[in-house]
């Protein structure tokens, strides 16, 4: 009705009370001020749309992007433990999705990203998240429970560290439909957190000696440079430059392949 009504000319000089404000804007200029200063909403005029609907429609889409990963993780569960893959295909998967899969697509998707915004806040708040739940942890483990300090160490990491491969990327990808959120979780844990805390744990058993100390140091730095996660950031991170100084993308033969990696994307809760 609505649009008939704004199909049909009205008479000169008339406006029909209430009409939308495109009508309203052709039957004169004292009509136009009042619809600009009273819009129309599906509430009424003046009306502000409710943000209890809004609110709720943000909770349905989170809450549907959690029910995918969970489906996922029950289909995998199953297949499993009815042994449908042989019984090596955990490992093989685990090995497929860390090394390849994974890998491939953090490299897609940060070729294409805006780099201030996935290291700027959200790398701060990894950070600080981490360190926060981290420190509570150990404080408690620590003053409240009186444990040694190696077992404050692996509490402060049973706490603080998620896994941001293989249950991060998938549920960044269908929640907030950007897996590169969850890159600075990553490399982060990854690439600082974590052999950090391996460091400590070390010493703090006082099983080490300066010789071991450096071979341990070396061996975390390696680990660190050989990481999958680390070697696709940083090459995504260096096409991303790429293309915003020069203007540089990569090659149809290798952005194809690398692209259809998205379709390996779900098998990664299966793990």
């Amino acid at each position: 009705a609505t649009q008939r009504w704004l199909a049909t000319p009205a008479p000169a000089g008339h406006a029909t009370p209430g009409a939308p404000q495109r009508r309203l804007a052709t039957a004169s200029p004292a009509a136009s001020t009042a619809a600009v200063a009273h819009p129309r909403t599906p509430n009424g005029p003046g009306v502000s749309p409710c943000p209890r609907h809004d609110s709720l429609d943000v909770m349905l889409d989170v809450l549907t992007g959690f029910l995918v990963v969970v489906v996922l993780i029950v289909v995998g569960f199953t297949v499993g433990r009815m042994r449908v893959l042989g019984p090596g295909a955990v490992h093989t998967l685990t090995l497929f999705v860390f090394s390849v899969a994974t890998p491939a697509l953090l490299v897609d998707v940060l070729a294409h990203a805006d780099l201030g915004q996935v290291f700027g806040v959200n790398l701060a708040v990894a950070v600080a998240g981490s360190l926060l739940v981290g420190a509570l942890a150990f404080a408690g483990q620590r003053l409240l429970a009186r444990r040694p300090v190696p077992d404050s160490l692996v509490t402060m990491l049973a706490a603080s560290y998620c896994n941001g491969s293989n249950l991060g990327v998938p549920i960044a990808a269908h929640v907030l439909g950007n897996p590169a959120a969850v890159l600075p979780v990553i490399i982060f844990q990854v690439a600082v957190y974590g052999p950090l805390v391996v460091l400590a744990l070390d010493l703090a058993t006082r099983r080490t000696s300066p010789d071991r100390t450096s071979s341990l140091v070396r061996e975390l730095l390696s680990g660190i440079v050989r990481n999958p996660l680390i070697i696709a950031a940083v090459v995504g991170v260096a096409v991303a430059l790429l293309h915003d100084r020069t203007g540089f993308t990569l090659p149809q033969d290798v952005a194809e392949p690398v692209s259809y990696t998205h379709l390996t994307l779900p098998t990664t809760p299966y793990v």
